[in-house]
């Protein structure tokens, strides 16, 4: 699979060399698994894909009669092999980012932008010192809260194998590597990929809560558990490095929560029973970590009194702890009678397994177990120990300062209605909500209401919580409640709603229990689908300066929540874009997203590539928070020209969605939505009601469904109408001074721009065929909509091509087109034939599955 006609960069011949080996390593897995007929073929569609794209008018039809009525098995066996060449791919470009990152690291010639050394320097030149950038640092907090995915398209295992091709490609990193060696490397990566090749794409059976909780834990325990305290102790040589003196304070900004096991909106597979069950699980895992690592710690401290003493302070804690925990004390060996560290860790990891068995003798709290630690920090510091083996304490303080002894804080998400309504399943949840709390008081998180609509929402929470006896005896609640405005009309009365609250006595009465924090969450997913994503970013954005200014004048600290996807319709994107994007007035240190799906693996995957998501984020709440020049807000003249826009951009997108009769079985039938609806995927149904109607389909099987046909449409319709109503209002030459100079304007062109850069009408053109020719026409208004938008948001930004300012991105979506189209163009006539056949053909699904994966994998964006 040659690569020659992709450009790469000076600083990419790394990526070139891995895309070029695992491209070869394809090839050779693909011979030796379905022979050369199969190479061949995929070669043809491969060379025909880019003669096509390159304007060979034979092309076309080449690659036309080269995916169409193939046999269900040999369909399925051209579209594995492409999606297989996407995953390495994927993997490549990744570990080519921490291949990145470890070149600034070593030039030292300047920070990487967009990290926390980059913000930091920009702080200290524009006259922050370092008092005040501790200050700052210490109260800056991000917390991504993992979700499950009801379209996560990759299985857990086919995850893992490909975890350990990028381990292998890190270590083929090593300069020092011999030709054997690097063989050896290649030999490994060969053999996952082989034993991806024949393991099966797609579960049997639809995953449960429990699988979910098992994916999304995965990632803490394999990746950001080793990987947090490293990442802390580089904040602070950072700190130092750019202040010239170290932090004073240990420096945590970190923190993580869920939604797995406690998200029943819409899902009746989420009980009080998978809360308890995920909070349980949570500190099973997180108890099991902590005693491999305090049993690592006794052999690491193996000094003895009769060369160094310990602290009075340890002594004491290790006679107490011996005669409560007898038995464990005297069955120490006698060898080890002198040696207090050792001594004292058994009887630590004593306590910590009593608790994982509920039995008596047990850490009753997680300070308790981090005073432990710290009685070993300072007697090791203060008796010639800091280089004895203070490191390996302080790395084990460092993760249970951040995960205590829950390592997730588990939220609550309930639909309004039914939290109003208060039936049995609510007030189960609730009780289990009360008795996780009493086990550990940060091991629940926030009550979210989906679908807030009024002050009563928030209110019935703190009743709930009265009659589920979670309030203590003087009627105080332990939890935060959190409205979740989603609609473009729920985000414009959101401000009016918390103005009624900071108007209750009562409610006030509650936040100054909670420390003056109120958390307000804000739904990009279903403020797009309702108004389309100018209107939806405009309303998100009115909607933080709004409550912003109530939250100051009312002398609370507002907490927004930001429920975000991985496409650029529901909020997706690079992580410092989103941040500087919004209000600065909006954002008070602490960033609290959600992060769902094929998302979760792409920034958490890999333990440099989260080491970098977590750089990218604290960065990015650095600069706006700390930077004075991001409080500038924008001209008056702007504003107005976003009211036109977003207005005319709403007409357009609802004229299409909602008012268009031909638009839902459009829809239904140009969109692989009926193969989506049936796959083994996610724990929750893809509607929030039955019936067909589009209103009732949540939002990332509506985002899937686009992304797969090539339209992507949520990621961009409306925008083209809007942009030249606001041409004609306002003028052209405003549009380009707003995207020169104010970040949300460019990030909304620049979102939109990426998603035309991946949409590709003349493929979408072949799923229009695919419905009936009385709603075909629907296709034109899209087309004509798509053109509109294109060239709107070139003049805007001045610009002849989409994405000429990220060379990065344009590459990699040129990587991947010609292993796309053919996965489309087989799609087409695969759910032309399983359709015409009642869908009923179990290869013939079993192929479209095996498509829907591989475009997922291409594009990499699911819902």
């Amino acid at each position: 699979m040659d690569r020659r006609d992709i450009e790469f960069g000076p600083d990419d011949e790394g990526l070139r060399r891995d895309v070029g080996d695992l491209g070869a390593i394809v090839g050779e897995v693909l011979r030796e698994q379905r022979g050369e007929a199969l190479f061949e073929r995929v070669e043809k569609a491969r060379k025909s894909a880019i003669r096509r794209r390159q304007g060979d008018a034979d092309a076309d039809g080449e690659l036309r009669a080269l995916t169409t009525g193939l046999a269900a098995p040999d369909a399925a066996d051209l579209v594995r092999a492409f999606s297989t060449y996407f995953q390495v791919v994927n993997l490549a470009e990744r570990v080519h980012r921490i291949r990145r990152r470890r070149d600034y690291q070593r030039e030292r010639s300047g920070p990487q932008p967009g990290g926390v050394e980059s913000a930091l320097l920009r702080l200290r030149d524009g006259g922050m010192t370092a008092d005040e950038a501790e200050a700052l640092l210490m109260k800056t907090c991000f917390e991504p809260v993992f979700t499950a995915h009801p379209t996560e398209a990759t299985r857990r295992t086919l995850l893992e194998k490909q975890q350990r091709i990028a381990r292998a490609l890190i270590r083929r990193l090593d300069p020092s590597l011999t030709p054997d060696e690097t063989e050896s490397v290649l030999s490994q990566i060969r053999a996952e990929v082989t034993a991806a090749w024949q393991t099966d794409e797609h579960p049997s059976d639809r995953l449960s809560v429990a699988d979910e909780l098992e994916h999304v834990l995965f990632y803490l325990t394999d990746v950001i558990y080793p990987v947090l305290p490293a990442f802390i102790e580089g904040l602070h040589g950072v700190f130092e490095r750019v202040f010239g003196k170290p932090l004073t304070s240990r420096c945590q900004p970190l923190r993580f929560s869920s939604w797995v096991g406690g998200d029943m909106d819409g899902n009746p597979n989420v009980t009080a029973e998978t809360f308890s069950d995920a909070v349980r699980e949570h500190e099973q895992l997180l108890l099991a970590l902590y005693v491999r690592e305090v049993k690592d710690l006794g052999r690491r401290l193996s000094q003895s009194i009769r060369r160094v003493p310990a602290s009075a302070e340890l002594y004491q804690r290790l006679e107490r702890y011996g005669e409560e925990l007898a038995a464990v004390e005297s069955s120490t060996p006698p060898r080890h009678r002198d040696m207090p560290y050792r001594r004292f860790l058994r009887l630590m990891e004593a306590k910590l397994e009593a608790r994982r068995r509920g039995e008596s003798g047990s850490y009753t709290s997680v300070e308790e177990f981090a005073l432990d630690l710290r009685l070993i920090a300072d007697s090791l510091s203060h008796h010639r120990g800091v280089h004895g083996g203070l490191f390996a304490v302080e790395r084990l303080r460092c993760r249970v300062e951040v995960f205590g002894f829950h390592f997730l804080s588990l939220d609550l998400r309930q639909e309004s209605t039914a939290l109003r309504e208060g039936g049995e399943a609510v007030i189960e949840a609730f009780k289990a909500i009360g008795s996780a709390l009493a086990g550990d008081p940060r091991c629940a998180g926030t009550v979210v209401i989906s679908m807030a609509r009024e002050a009563a929402d928030v209110r019935c929470v703190l009743d709930l919580a009265q009659q589920s006896g979670i309030a203590d005896d003087s009627g105080r609640v332990p939890l935060d409640v959190a409205p979740l405005f989603e609609t473009v009309e729920d985000l414009q009365a959101a401000p009016m709603v918390l103005q009624e609250l900071l108007n209750d006595p009562t409610y006030t009465s509650h936040l100054a229990e909670r420390g003056q924090q109120q958390m307000v969450m804000l739904g990009y997913s279903d403020s797009n689908k309702d108004g389309g994503i100018a209107a939806a970013r405009w309303a998100l954005y009115q909607c933080q300066r709004e409550l912003a200014g109530i939250a100051d004048s009312s002398g609370i600290e507002l907490l927004l929540f930001h429920g975000r996807g991985g496409t650029t319709s529901r909020g997706g994107g690079k992580i410092y874009d989103a941040v500087r994007a919004g209000p600065p007035s909006s954002l008070h240190g602490h960033l609290r997203v959600t992060e769902q799906g094929e998302i979760i693996n792409a920034k958490y995957g890999l333990r440099g590539i989260a080491s970098r998501t977590f750089d990218q984020a604290i960065g990015a709440i650095l600069s706006v928070t700390g930077d004075p020049g991001a409080d500038i807000e924008p001209r008056e003249e702007w504003l107005a020209v976003m009211d036109t826009l977003a207005r005319a951009s709403r007409k357009a997108y609802r004229s299409l969605v909602f008012d268009e009769p031909r638009f839902p079985q459009f829809f239904s039938q140009a969109t692989p939505i009926d193969v989506i609806e049936r796959m083994m995927i996610g724990s929750r149904p893809s509607r929030r009601a039955s019936g067909g109607d589009v209103r009732a389909l949540r939002a990332i099987p509506w985002v899937f469904a686009w992304t797969q046909s090539r339209i992507i449409l949520p990621g961009w319709f409306g925008l083209g109408t809007g942009l030249e109503s606001a041409r004609t209002d306002h003028g052209a030459a405003i549009l380009t001074e707003m995207r020169q100079q104010w970040p949300f304007f460019r990030v909304l062109l620049d979102d939109a721009g990426m998603v035309l850069a991946k949409a590709d009408m003349d493929i979408a053109g072949r799923y229009a065929e695919l419905a009936d020719i009385e709603v075909r026409e629907v296709f034109d208004i899209i087309t004509t909509e798509f053109t509109r938008t294109r060239d709107g948001i070139l003049s805007a930004s001045a610009s002849d091509t989409m994405l000429e300012d990220d060379p990065v991105l344009r590459r990699s979506i040129r990587l991947r087109n010609p292993y796309v189209d053919p996965i489309s163009l087989l799609q087409v006539d695969l759910l032309r034939r399983w359709r015409q056949e009642g869908r009923e053909d179990t290869s013939l699904f079993e192929a479209l599955l095996a498509s829907v994966n591989g475009i997922a994998q291409g594009l990499q964006n699911t819902g």
